[in-house]
């Protein structure tokens, strides 16, 4: 397997995608013995301002703009909470669920740069390929 040049937002996305490949793989796996495996989509959270001063100052206002839009670690603690005891999600396994509490589904989008950012902006798909069994079996 060749390398490539490191980029930490590359492999922030790819280990993103590994973890929900696993998390299909997993529930599939486990189902038959009746445990539930799902993943949930964090969107961007609010900083601490600990956290932000360890910012360069280009990344620190970046991070400023980020947590005037970004969900509170409490409401994501809610929502993860609501998640493992509702009965809205007692018999869902395999899924991707978004801070909105909704299950996500593959992506319907088609090639071309265009479709790519209308998916990335879209918070109810995930690349198609990601529950792709062939995929899955290659790890």
């Amino acid at each position: 397997m060749g390398s490539r040049p490191y980029n930490i937002y590359k492999m922030y996305g790819d280990s993103k995608m590994a973890l929900l490949m696993l998390t299909f793989k997993m529930a599939h796996k486990f189902e038959k013995d009746g445990i539930k495996v799902n993943a949930v989509q964090i969107p961007a959270i609010k900083m601490s301002k600990e956290t932000m001063r360890k910012f360069k100052s280009v990344r620190r206002i970046a991070a400023m703009v980020q947590n005037s839009y970004s969900a509170s670690p409490e409401t994501m603690a809610d929502t993860y909470f609501y998640i493992c005891t509702s009965e809205d999600f007692m018999d869902i396994t395999g899924k991707l669920i978004n801070d909105k509490r909704e299950i996500m589904q593959p992506s319907h989008y088609t090639s071309g740069l265009m479709q790519e950012v209308k998916q990335l902006s879209d918070k109810g798909v995930y690349p198609k390929y990601a529950d792709n069994i062939d995929n899955m079996r290659q790890y």
